[in-house]
């Protein structure tokens, strides 16, 4: 899991530009790749946020995102707008948001080598073990990665 991990995120870096077009969602590349950034940070507990939803819809939730090969919808609302739109960059370019995200994996992996056992909160899924977190990771990049055409999207989800 983790070569793939590493595989995708040099995609991500090698293959995503500022003239990438998406085929859903309202973020631009560079925000993209500051929103990948920011779920490493999170994955790590950096940001202190505990789960707080339901346990029971959480638990199954978790089962089904683990036992589906494209367990994301093509759109998944990240916040309550209407209409949505994307949030504000962090970074001044596209360089800076690869940077960024270079930053954000390298402590995900520093973070879980030093912590192994460490489990994490998912906003909507509960805790996750290093592991889950990895194959969270390879799934999310791969969400992205349709999105923005880098990769093929199975014929049952599109």
């Amino acid at each position: 899991m983790l070569t793939q991990l590493q595989d995708k995120v040099q995609l991500v870096l090698n293959q995503i530009s500022d003239d990438s077009s998406r085929k859903w969602g309202v973020m631009e590349p560079q925000h993209m790749v500051e929103h990948l950034a920011s779920v490493f940070e999170f994955s790590t507990g950096k940001f202190g946020v505990p789960f707080s939803g339901d346990e029971e819809k959480a638990a199954k939730g978790k089962a089904h995102f683990f036992s589906t090969a494209y367990p994301f919808p093509r759109r998944v609302p990240l916040q309550s707008q209407d209409p949505p739109s994307p949030p504000e960059l962090k970074t001044e370019n596209m360089e800076a948001a690869k940077e960024l995200m270079k930053q954000s994996v390298q402590e995900f992996m520093d973070h879980y080598q030093a912590n192994p056992d460490q489990e994490n909160p998912h906003p909507f899924l509960n805790t996750f073990t290093y592991p889950e977190w990895l194959e969270f990771h390879v799934k999310h990049l791969d969400h992205h990665l349709m999105q923005f055409s880098v990769i093929a999207e199975p014929e049952e989800v599109v």
